[in-house]
């Protein structure tokens, strides 16, 4: 859903990629990768206040890749290709946090929970390579996106560093619901395009 509204932040981008571009955009993909390690640290030890703290520095070293690539104009494919595999990686290792941090059930076991999240994550982001390279279509779009889901996951920290663990159960099974629906809605829109 954010990349219907990408037009709204290219000034925000513009004036950050000028400004951060004292660090080179893969220089920034390493930065978002330590924090979101940290991140995970912290999620795994329940000290959920500095995993939000971290969580920020993630989110903002990630944005920042982007937007000093294009300030410079030195995006290429290769640095998208590592950006990607890098993006996966965070999934992942935030997932595996979560797991190790033994959040409470919430209707189904947890652990069932994070498994359809990473399913669903994954799945998502499968169905957009699958159809440009079965279809040579480009998808795009599903209720929730990587940018949707980092926020939804944060909201979910601080909403459990605030007023309990349990608060993160609620925000991963909701995770792990719109999740599978954004890969259901790229998989159909492929199909639809492909007639």
């Amino acid at each position: 859903m954010l990349y219907k509204n990408r037009e709204k932040f290219a000034k925000v981008g513009e004036v950050a990629g000028r400004r951060m571009s004292f660090i080179s955009p893969n220089r920034w993909t390493l930065v978002s990768l330590a924090a979101a390690l940290a991140a995970s640290y912290f999620i795994a030890s329940r000290q959920l206040h500095y995993a939000a703290i971290f969580f920020i520095v993630m989110a903002l070293a990630d944005f920042f890749d982007g937007a000093v690539a294009r300030h410079r104009k030195s995006a290429t494919q290769k640095g998208a290709f590592y950006d990607t595999i890098t993006d996966r990686y965070v999934e992942f290792v935030l997932v595996i946090s979560l797991m190790l941090a033994g959040i409470p059930d919430f209707i189904i076991d947890a652990e069932i929970w994070l498994l359809l999240l990473l399913f669903g994550s994954v799945m998502t982001t499968y169905a957009r390579a699958a159809a440009k390279r079965e279809l040579g279509i480009e998808v795009k779009g599903g209720i929730v996106e990587r940018g949707e889901r980092l926020i939804i996951l944060f909201m979910g920290i601080v909403s459990s560093a605030l007023f309990g663990l349990v608060y993160l159960s609620y925000f991963v099974a909701a995770l792990a619901v719109l999740s599978n629906i954004s890969a259901l809605q790229r998989i159909a829109s492929s199909l639809k395009v492909a007639g």
